[in-house]
């Protein structure tokens, strides 16, 4: 990739930006409060199998709420 010294070349690669940052950090919150939220909630019925699909979508909550955290951290250069 060749930098260019005329201005009109150049082209500028949209960076992530405070609101996008904003609104996966809310998300990455939310989702990783959710996830351990469910397990927090009387439920009426202590099934194995139902046991099993919380487990499943809490930690499916989880890594989706990590993944928007880490996403909002800034590039190393």
């Amino acid at each position: 990739m060749s930098v260019s010294a005329d201005p009109a070349e150049q082209t500028h690669q949209a960076a992530p930006g405070t609101v996008g940052r904003f609104f996966y950090a809310v998300a990455g919150s939310a989702l990783l409060f959710s996830a351990l939220g469910l397990w927090m909630v009387p439920s009426g019925a202590a099934l194995p199998e139902l046991t099993l699909m919380k487990l499943g979508l809490s930690v499916l909550m989880l890594v989706g709420g990590l993944c928007c955290l880490v996403s909002t951290r800034g590039r190393r250069s």
